[in-house]
């Protein structure tokens, strides 16, 4: 069947789906704030039933003391001549015991009123998932009206073959942009965790010097060797880690580079068999020149960090400019669509009339990135903020 055979049967369907569409387009937003509002809800209810447990507790403690040995206590302090007394501090008793009490109804009585409210609400609820159920549907079956008669291509409406082509090369554009901003965030995570496994080596290498220290003085030289090797042998799992972070990195993000070489120091044969003054002193300067070593590599890698901060700045605001750019050639292949199937002026045989085409560039300068529908945005979560990388 011809594009032109399957038009007047489509347009008919549209209005109708165009019709409904607006009847439940308040659904998806009304879903949202219905769904905060039972969440919020159903939170002041759990803890109106905490306090009213604690109420009554409150009161039955209240009530328990009021009761016990009253009247031996009533016959106590007549006995004394203090009946005045009992009589003030019952009262007070009474007073508190009755306190208690009213606070415990009150909070039954809200407790009451908001098990009312959360089974309102969660009905109107229900009713709104109903409606927005119905929408998406609406808005899939609408999208596949769309796509039977205008995907590909459509001689007869060469603007709306334009506005297609012109969606694809903003997705595509949007896709390649997107993969660039995944690769940087993931290698600054990488580089994020370098940097704490480069900190944890510097330590390694500093508790080995001051036992290698002790061995140039001389005091239990072997076991203050084999104390600097133990924590050689455990800097040398930390190096072999921060050199697989920072390769991850690497292959993440072309821009990212190896760290200057670190070499963790060990301890010979013959430094075990027979430990000289000469040995640790070597020793020692070799752990140092590794100290000096991991200064050098964790500046360097701090260096890396601001500028993987300074990529990842400028791809999410590249990656934003790709969505908006994308979002409006959607909208605008939608406008022109709608326009065909509602019997609008579009470009026809070549013939230029009421819409304009469609140019890529000016797109994203039309709406605000916040007015376009369904724009998608690059943001970072919490923990992904590069602001809070240690330096």
């Amino acid at each position: 069947m011809s594009f032109s055979d399957q038009l007047p049967a489509a347009r008919a369907r549209h209005s109708d789906l165009l019709s409904r569409l607006t009847a439940a387009a308040y659904a998806p937003a009304a879903l949202s704030a219905q769904t905060e509002l039972v969440a919020s809800l159903n939170t002041q209810l759990e803890t109106t039933k905490q306090k009213l447990q604690r109420a009554e507790t409150v009161a039955r403690q209240q009530n328990t003391q009021r009761m016990q040995g009253s009247r031996f206590r009533r016959f106590a302090y007549r006995a004394v001549g203090e009946k005045e007394t009992f009589k003030a501090r019952a009262a007070k008793g009474e007073s508190e015991y009755q306190t208690a009490v009213d606070e415990a109804n009150t909070l039954r009585a809200q407790q009451e009123t908001l098990e009312t409210r959360v089974l309102h609400e969660t009905d109107a609820l229900a009713r709104v998932k109903g409606v927005e159920a119905e929408y998406t549907a609406l808005q899939t079956e609408l999208d596949a009206l769309y796509g039977s008669l205008f995907d590909g291509p459509t001689p007869e409406y060469p603007v709306e073959d334009a506005a297609e082509e012109a969606l694809h090369t903003a997705q595509k554009h949007f896709q390649e942009t997107r993969a660039r901003y995944q690769g940087a965030l993931r290698a600054s995570q990488k580089l994020k965790t370098a940097h704490e496994a480069i900190q944890g080596l510097g330590v390694l290498l500093n508790e080995a010097l001051l036992c290698a220290q002790v061995a140039v003085l001389g005091r239990e030289r072997r076991s203050a060797t084999m104390g600097a090797d133990s924590c050689l042998e455990r800097a040398e799992i930390r190096l072999a880690h921060l050199v697989s972070l920072v390769g991850m990195a690497m292959r993440l993000d072309g821009a990212v580079h190896a760290l200057p070489k670190i070499t963790i120091p060990r301890q010979t044969v013959a430094m075990w068999l027979i430990p000289s003054v000469s040995d640790a002193v070597a020793f020692k300067t070799g752990i140092d020149q590794a100290i000096l070593a991991v200064m050098t590599a964790e500046a360097d890698l701090v260096a890396q960090l601001n500028a993987c901060r300074e990529r990842l700045a400028l791809r999410t605001a590249q990656g934003n400019q790709a969505a908006a750019v994308m979002d409006a050639a959607k909208l605008e292949l939608e406008r022109i669509r709608k326009a065909i199937l509602e019997g609008g002026s579009v470009y026809v045989g070549g013939r230029p009339n009421e819409l304009p085409g469609i140019v890529l560039n000016e797109m994203a300068a039309e709406k605000p990135v916040n007015e376009l529908a369904g724009t998608t945005v690059f943001e970072l979560s919490a923990e992904d903020q590069l602001a809070e990388l240690p330096v």
